[in-house]
C-alpha cells in the first residue's frame, strides 16, 4: 500500500510540476520586453497552483458561492480569475476583519467554519473550503460538514482541498499550524455522518 501511495504522490507532483512550469513559462510581451517567469522557491507555491488548477476545473454555473476561510480581498479576485464571475459570494472568515475594498457581490460573514447558521438552507450552489480543514478542531470540522449538507442546494458542490495525511506523512511535509491532516479514509467516515453520500 505504501508503494502505491508513494507512486501516486510522485505522479501527482510530476503532473503538477509540468502544469506549473507551462503556466509560469508563458511570457507577457510588453513592447519589446518579455516578463521573466517566476521561480518556485517553496512547496507552498505548488500548493497554491494546485488550488488554482482545482478551482478552474470545477463545473461552471454556480451563482451563489460560499467560501469558508477567505482571508481578504485577494481571495475573491483570485476566485473570479480562476472560476469566473458569479452573482453572490459569501465569504466566511473568523480571524480577519472585513476588508474595506470587497467586490460588490461579496457578503462578508464573521463566523467560524463550524457555525454557518446565518446561511439559509439550500441556498448555496458551491461551497468551497481550501487549506482550512486541517486547522479546525474536531467540533468545528463536524459542524462544518453538517452545515455544508444543510446549506447546499440539491445538486450543489462541496469542494475542499486539504493535505492528505497519507501522503504528507510519507513525503515528510509537516506544517506545525495544522491540528490534523486527514486521510481519505477519515473523510469517508466524516462525510456520510453529516449526510453526504459517497
Amino acid at each position: 500500500m505504501k508503494s502505491i501511495i508513494k507512486k501516486s504522490a510522485s505522479n501527482a507532483l510530476n503532473f503538477l510540476s509540468k502544469y506549473i512550469i507551462n503556466k509560469l513559462s508563458k511570457t507577457n510581451v510588453e513592447g519589446d520586453q518579455k516578463s521573466t517567469p517566476l521561480l518556485l522557491t517553496d512547496f507552498n507555491h505548488y500548493l497554491h497552483e494546485l488550488r488554482s488548477f482545482l478551482l478552474a476545473s470545477i463545473p461552471a454555473g454556480a451563482q451563489t458561492v460560499c467560501s469558508v476561510g477567505c482571508s481578504g480581498t485577494w481571495y475573491f479576485d483570485w476566485f473570479a480569475r480562476e472560476y469566473g464571475s458569479i452573482a453572490k459570494h459569501i465569504g466566511v472568515e473568523y480571524f480577519m476583519s472585513k476588508p474595506v475594498d470587497l467586490p460588490s457581490n461579496v457578503e462578508w460573514l464573521e463566523a467560524t467554519a463550524g457555525d454557518l447558521s446565518a446561511i439559509p438552507d439550500a441556498s448555496v450552489d458551491l461551497l468551497l473550503s481550501g487549506q482550512n480543514l486541517e486547522h479546525l478542531p474536531l467540533c468545528d470540522l463536524i459542524g462544518f460538514f453538517q452545515h455544508a449538507w444543510r446549506v447546499l442546494r440539491p445538486g450543489g458542490w462541496l469542494v475542499i482541498d486539504s493535505p492528505n495525511g497519507s501522503i504528507t506523512s510519507l513525503i515528510g511535509y509537516q506544517q506545525p499550524e495544522h491540528i490534523a491532516e486527514y486521510t481519505l479514509d477519515d473523510m469517508r467516515l466524516l462525510l456520510p455522518a453529516a449526510g453526504f453520500h459517497l
